[in-house]
């Protein structure tokens, strides 16, 4: 445990998860993170009570009573967690992952660019058939206008 790391009591813990005090005791016989201090006061470090709590969150100890998962399964689950936060810094680090502003700047940027190229077909093949008549570019360029906005309409993923 480092120095900056933030640690509660049971009762702290208690409020911050709103479960018993004995809820909390019985999670750390079962293998939530603590650190005994002055005799028989437990301290709990948050972050990873945290994170015991996210790998426990739907089975066990946290899902509907104040009785925990066996040792075993809550410590495999601990580290299923802490292995995927591993994987996801790694490939943080290894730029494999992009913060979502700059993807969507570059969404946008290339929308822009399709949204223009669909624009101008009307006029470059106006150019290629120089016998189309202005009615002919003019039902091209509604078809194009048609098609962008079924492109705007359609859902965007959340």
């Amino acid at each position: 445990m480092s120095e900056t790391e933030i640690r509660f009591s049971a009762g702290e813990m208690s409020r911050l998860f709103r479960v018993s005090e004995r809820a909390i005791t019985q999670w750390a016989a079962e293998g939530m993170p603590f650190a005994r201090v002055k005799g028989r006061v437990n301290e709990y470090p948050y972050w990873d009570c945290l994170m015991w709590w996210i790998a426990n969150k739907y089975t066990g100890a946290t899902a509907a009573s104040d009785r925990p998962p066996p040792k075993a399964e809550t410590e495999a689950r601990l580290l299923q967690t802490k292995a995927r936060r591993e994987e996801i810094r790694l490939h943080q680090d290894l730029k494999a992952l992009a913060p979502v502003a700059e993807l969507e700047a570059m969404w946008v940027q290339v929308a822009t660019i399709a949204k223009d190229r669909v624009l101008n077909i009307p006029a470059a093949v106006k150019l290629v058939r120089s016998e189309l008549t202005g009615e002919d570019v003019a039902a091209i360029k509604k078809a194009c206008h048609e098609a962008l906005e079924a492109i705007a309409e359609c859902p965007t993923p959340q």
